[in-house]
């Protein structure tokens, strides 16, 4: 089983997410969503088996401000 995590902010950590994962010998990627620049885009969605998507503090109404929450 291959797992994406998108982290949506760097405030909020992974969690015992992440300690599952890797207890449990699963092959999981740490996307970084915040991090992106305009012409670079997410991983192809048919390289992985489930998808993890994290917490951010910032409202789905702000999506002027934080182009990644746009796509």
């Amino acid at each position: 089983m291959r797992v994406l995590i998108v982290q949506n902010d760097p405030t909020e950590g992974l969690g015992l997410y992440e300690r599952y994962l890797k207890d449990s010998m699963v092959s999981h990627t740490v996307f970084h969503a915040y991090d992106l620049e305009p012409e670079d885009g997410f991983p192809p969605a048919e390289f992985y088996d489930a998808f993890i998507i994290g917490a951010t503090p910032i409202s789905a109404n702000d999506v002027d401000g934080h182009d990644f929450l746009r796509r």
